[in-house]
């Protein structure tokens, strides 16, 4: 009666219970699937799909450019049925439209440089100026199906679609950043000179790609540069010392070495900016490991004191040494921050930074820039040696002008003529996270500094797309497909068969 019974039951229920196993392996499946994605760096189409619209003050910016009347053309070497169907890349196509619509200077095509390589193979190749005045043609780029160019009246420049996106150690995509990134392309294709940014070497020197990017965004062609053998010829540039360990050698009587070169850089017009760790510029006894670097600094008014900051109240990690810094008031941080608060009021995070001591200095013009809050205290030696708060953190000097004995910056719209420096005791400044977020106002501030000392026109106003876990891979949108599909849906499938050939057999069998 028992076995007749089961018998009934199974014959009954036996479908409804392949499902269900089928339903629970497909989950399992589906989970084991997207750990493997995690671990491997598997790339899973999905058909989710995300909108970013271009910000006011990346419009804002162009305007000197439609005046003008020069033309930028915009080349994607993908093809539109590509290009529309995958959902990540389908923004950085969708940008390139957003502006095209709003600028009559620029225009926007497609061409699939895997069959038609002839029409951009001349994208490859730049004039490059020799040290006697002549120009050589040379192959600076690599174009492929995943490059975009942007073409303008005599300079052009190649990008990668990875390019628009903040991609983590994974590569997995965390933002979307095409809006800022194609605003620097536009506007270096518009230029007929790009000033350098310099990046000093030899010092155990450390950078990220993210400051990196945003100095390419900024108009700037990155250059390094050994200060021992050459001298920086660029006065209209930058030159970035960024989180140093070993000092700079300054020279002996009648001898140029680094900081001479340095000194004569800035007083020639060209601008320093001294990204500081101050646990890598003083010992744990507050003794400067960087004596000649913060010697030239203190000339110009800016030295950093071995005390690092903490501010429980004002800190955005529970150690207090996260810390949320302001505008400092009036003077020259007031016309920095007219130029960002139009369209970015994120405040700048800054991680361990050391107290800086701003002072006065003939013929220069000082002045604090970002500040902490009251509330923060000076700590040393796991002591706190001060506790008056509104420290300075960030700051700048910048030569004065003869005729008047104010800055030029506070004269002319660029500041461009004004050689000077600028120090942050904070390393954090440039880094990754703190470039790849609208929540964070670090890449405003900087591409601020930019416009308000060097005279860049940078894109003050861009915003950022938070994007989920997405991975970017040499793989077409169809490849993707087919690929989620065999990992995901024939194992289902086979169980499914499996199953039901099981059951059939069963019933035969009776």
């Amino acid at each position: 009666m028992k076995r007749q019974s089961f018998a009934t039951w199974r014959d009954r229920y036996a479908g409804t219970v392949a499902v269900i196993c089928v339903l629970v392996l497909t989950a399992v499946l589906n989970l084991t699937v997207y750990r493997l994605t995690d671990a491997f760096s598997l790339y899973l189409y999905s058909e989710e799909t995300y909108e970013h619209t271009v910000g006011q003050g990346v419009l804002d910016g162009f305007a000197d450019a439609e005046a003008k009347g020069d033309r930028v053309e915009l080349i994607f070497c993908m093809p539109d049925d590509l290009l529309e169907d995958d959902r990540v890349y389908r923004l950085v196509r969708e940008t390139a439209r957003q502006l095209d619509e709003a600028f009559s200077f620029l225009s926007v095509r497609t061409v699939d440089a895997v069959a038609r390589p002839d029409e951009v193979d001349e994208f490859r190749y730049v004039l490059r100026e020799n040290g006697d005045g002549s120009y050589e043609r040379v192959e600076a780029y690599t174009v492929g199906r995943e490059s975009v160019i942007a073409k303008g009246p005599v300079s052009h420049t190649v990008l990668s679609m990875s390019s628009f996106f903040v991609l983590n150690s994974q590569s997995s995509i965390e933002a979307y950043r095409g809006e800022e990134v194609m605003a620097g392309m536009i506007r270096y294709a518009l230029s007929d000179t790009h000033p350098k940014a310099y990046f000093t070497s030899g010092h155990g020197e450390s950078t990220t790609s993210a400051l990196h990017d945003l100095l390419v965004c900024a108009g700037y062609e990155l250059s390094a540069i050994d200060l021992l053998s050459e001298t920086p010829d660029d006065t209209t540039g930058i030159f970035v010392v960024s989180n140093p360990l070993y000092d700079f050698y300054r020279g002996g009587e009648g001898v140029t070495a680094e900081i001479e070169k340095l000194r004569a850089y800035m007083e020639n017009g060209g601008f320093v900016l001294l990204l500081l760790d101050p646990l890598a510029a003083y010992d744990e006894n507050g003794t400067p490991k960087l004596p000649n670097l913060l010697s030239l600094a203190e000339e110009w008014g800016l030295a950093p004191r071995p005390a690092v900051i903490r501010d429980n109240a004002a800190a955005v990690t529970s150690d207090g040494y996260t810390v949320v810094c302001s505008y400092a008031e009036g003077g020259e941080a007031e016309s920095l921050q007219s130029l960002v608060r139009p369209y970015n009021r994120a405040r700048v995070l800054l991680r361990e930074a050391a107290v800086l001591s701003v002072s006065e200095r003939e013929g220069k013009t000082v002045s604090p820039l970002l500040v902490t809050s009251s509330s923060a205290v000076a700590v040393s030696g796991g002591k706190t040696v001060s506790d008056k708060g509104n420290y300075a953190v960030f700051a700048v000097s910048v030569q004065n002008t003869a005729a008047s004995g104010t800055s030029s910056a506070a004269l002319s719209s660029d500041g461009s003529s004004a050689g000077g420096m600028a120090v942050s005791t904070s390393y954090y400044l440039g880094a990754v996270d703190a470039l790849g977020s609208d929540e964070y106002g670090n890449s405003a501030f900087l591409y601020a500094l930019f416009a308000r000392y060097r005279g860049q026109k940078t894109p003050v106003g861009a915003t950022k797309l938070k994007i989920g876990s997405t991975l970017l891979r040499d793989l077409t949108v169809r490849e993707a497909r087919l690929w989620t599909l065999f990992v995901t849906g024939l194992p289902t499938l086979a169980v499914l068969a499996v199953g039901f050939t099981v059951i059939r057999r069963r019933r035969a069998a009776q």
